[in-house]
């Protein structure tokens, strides 16, 4: 598979949710579900990539909260994976 191809393929799966499984880190699910989909949609529309990536992974900041996303291979199987890495709202004491 040619870089473009890879490029391609992982950016159908992050705008498109085709060609893989889309999951959610546990993390994720302690957000409200209108949360979750806005991110979603936020995800899809990242398109800020170093120049020598190939589109599989990215990290944006999103209603308090910094997102990473990360598209893996495995068992020749496709997945993308959707996580809270901080909550950047919480109050330190």
């Amino acid at each position: 598979m040619t870089r473009e191809q890879l490029i391609a393929r992982n950016d159908t799966l992050r705008t498109q949710f085709r060609g893989g499984k889309i999951l959610m880190d546990t993390s994720v699910w302690h957000v409200s579900s209108q949360v979750r989909a806005r991110a979603a949609y936020r995800m899809t529309r990242h398109f800020d990539f170093p120049k020598e990536s190939n589109h599989d992974y990215g990290e944006f900041v999103f209603a308090g909260y910094s997102w990473r996303w990360q598209i893996e291979s495995f068992a020749g199987e496709l997945f993308l994976t959707l996580s809270i890495e901080e909550d950047l709202l919480m109050e330190v004491v």
